[in-house]
């Protein structure tokens, strides 16, 4: 029963087929029998005849199906290629913005910040773990990029020193590696300190500054920059602003929790100061 209904056009198709040929063998032996049985005849071919045209509309709009079938695959076809010719333009629309945008950072740079010699890097790669925070820029050696050099973002702000340098690229050691360290001063009081890293604070995005007796003026929202002490680093440099105080164990000094003003996060692009004039 289920062959039946499975295969049921085929059967049906069949049985036309075969009564047809009977028909048309009867025919052709007698064909006095069929001269004068026309009516008859008729009458038997009729449902044959319908049976046929049944089936010759079955498979005239199975092809017809068929056919459009392809037509639509055709078509999805053309939209899948225009849609990723249209995708390619929006992505070289969208480089061509970034480096725009890196122009006219390089450009604004330049021009706020005049007393500074640059170059323009972009960040390679990212360094992250316990103990360290580094990134690898896209200038070495044969750019004149030497080490202990302060990378700076467009709007100035300290990102972190040159740690290790090769031919085409370079190690940035960010401020909150463990291994930072830079003469600074909180910006209110005029009060010196040491800016350095700690591995406690890394996932945080954090740095210490260290050096304040517990009498010294300074609070949270204090703006932190830059020394000079030593003419490694130019002065007045922003690195960010304390969050909180801590005081160590015995009470005899104070440890100022720092805040990089500087996104780390999201920086793609830096400026490294190949060399510096103090300004008057």
């Amino acid at each position: 029963m289920r062959f039946i209904i499975r295969y049921k056009w085929i059967i049906l198709i069949a049985a036309v087929l075969i009564s047809a040929l009977v028909l048309t063998i009867i025919s052709a032996l007698s064909p006095g029998w069929a001269q004068g049985s026309s009516g008859i005849l008729g009458t038997a071919l009729r449902p044959i005849q319908t049976s046929l045209n049944a089936i010759s509309d079955r498979v005239s709009t199975f092809w017809n199906s068929g056919r459009v079938i392809d037509e639509l695959r055709a078509e999805n076809a053309r939209l899948r290629q225009h849609a990723a010719n249209v995708e390619e333009q929006a992505r070289l629309y969208q480089v061509t913005l970034e480096e725009n945008e890196r122009l006219r950072n390089f450009l604004d740079f330049k021009q706020r910040f005049r007393h500074f010699e640059s170059i323009p890097a972009t960040i390679i790669a990212r360094d992250i773990d316990n103990y360290a925070r580094t990134f690898t820029i896209s200038r070495g050696s044969r750019h004149g990029v030497e080490p202990q050099m302060l990378v700076l973002n467009e709007y100035g702000q300290l990102i972190g020193v040159v740690s290790e340098v090769g031919s085409d690229n370079a190690v940035l050691r960010t401020v909150v590696d463990s291994e930072f360290a830079c003469g600074a001063y909180v910006f209110r009081p005029g009060v010196d300190g040491v800016c350095r890293g700690r591995f406690e604070l890394i996932h945080d995005g954090k740095l210490t500054m260290i050096g304040f007796s517990p009498d010294a003026d300074i609070k949270s929202g204090d703006e932190v920059l830059t020394s000079g002490v030593g003419g490694l680093f130019p002065r007045d440099v922003i690195i960010g602003y304390i969050s909180e105080l801590e005081s160590d164990i015995n009470g005899m000094t104070v440890t100022a929790i720092i805040t990089p003003v500087a996104d780390l996060v999201h920086i793609d692009q830096v400026f490294i100061v190949m060399s510096f004039e103090s300004e008057e």
